[in-house]
């Protein structure tokens, strides 16, 4: 659960409003961006980034800079979903709605090998067709990996 000043206790695994954060590094850049599993996913290590602020339009709420620093966030995940899953691909859609969720977030969902093209693109992100059931346990212990090896690939990176 955030702490009295809004940040994300570091190395560990929270829940927060039910849903599993990747706490992931307390730099002052990563304090500004949620990284937390799908709480029904279709697909394991569907995974969603978020700005901790809310915005609501993104190219008029965020500057270029802003953006590119999501971005940077977002394109790390997806190398780590993908060595995590032994993905095929890492499908990257930002939804919303002004009617449902309007806050602006990224969806990271890594496609594993082998599925056949019908059940590929929106079909594999589609609830209709099945959600992955997990314990809050599995859960938390997937997110704990994805969070580990992320702040491995940023230590290895810097």
């Amino acid at each position: 659960m955030p702490n009295a000043r809004g940040l994300v206790h570091v190395l560990s695994v929270n829940f927060w409003r039910e849903i599993q954060i990747l706490t992931i590094t307390r730099s002052t850049k990563m304090r500004r961006v949620l990284f937390f599993l799908n709480k029904y996913p279709t697909q394991l290590g569907y995974t969603i980034i978020s700005p901790k602020a809310h915005v609501e339009d993104l190219a008029f709420e965020l500057s270029e800079a802003q953006y590119l620093d999501l971005q940077i966030k977002v394109h790390r995940i997806a190398r780590v979903l993908k060595k995590e899953f032994d993905a095929e691909r890492i499908y990257v859609l930002s939804l919303g709605s002004q009617e449902g969720n309007s806050h602006l977030h990224w969806h990271l969902v890594p496609l594993p090998r082998g599925v056949p093209y019908s059940q590929q693109q929106y079909h594999a992100l589609m609830a209709e067709h099945g959600i992955i059931a997990m314990t809050p346990e599995e859960m938390a212990r997937m997110a704990k990996r994805i969070g580990d090896r992320y702040r491995t690939a940023l230590a290895a990176a810097s």
